[in-house]
């Protein structure tokens, strides 16, 4: 439980900050960068903040199940938080290098947020399925 509450509160400082904080550059405006991958910068651009929007909804799902297993008590919601943290963990992780990514970088970083995000989401459907 203590671990999935660091990771939804540590999430969103690797998801605005650590890219950041390594790289100053990707403050600037990617807009007049050229595009090296196949999107132009534009859609790139687009496509990260509809990330981060979804990676925040994720944070609040992954908060609000947090609470309820904390008030339900249950041993089974043990292995299940663990599971959503790992998921969590690597899909923030690679949210964090997407944002980070150059263009000649764009789409691996693209397919490795994908592939986290939807193991995330696989996760959350086989931990939080009434008849598991």
């Amino acid at each position: 439980m203590r671990l999935l509450a660091a990771l939804i509160i540590v999430g969103p400082l690797m998801l605005f900050g650590a890219a950041a904080a390594a790289d100053p550059s990707i403050q600037t405006d990617r807009s007049a960068q050229p595009a090296a991958g196949t999107e132009p910068a534009a859609d790139r651009d687009s496509y990260t903040r509809r990330a981060r929007d979804e990676m925040q909804a994720w944070q609040q799902k992954l908060h609000d199940f947090g609470v309820e297993a904390e008030a339900a008590g249950r041993k089974d919601t043990i292995a299940a938080e663990h599971d959503l943290s790992e998921a969590w963990a690597q899909a923030a992780a690679d949210m964090s290098k997407l944002q980070a990514a150059s263009a000649a970088d764009w789409d691996s970083a693209k397919v490795s947020y994908e592939t986290a995000s939807r193991k995330l989401a696989d996760t959350w459907d086989r931990t939080t399925r009434p008849n598991k």
